[in-house]
């Protein structure tokens, strides 16, 4: 991901970080077969 859009993986961790506390982004599942989840 961090070569698809060109930004660091720290910079991925805390944008995550954050959709995670507004309640945009979830995970679902286990950490080896789990996904991540878009809320709408």
């Amino acid at each position: 991901m961090t070569q698809k859009i060109k930004v660091s993986e720290k910079t991925i961790k805390r944008e995550m970080a954050l959709l995670q506390e507004m309640g945009l982004l979830i995970r679902e599942g286990g950490r080896k077969e789990g996904r991540w989840v878009v809320k709408k």
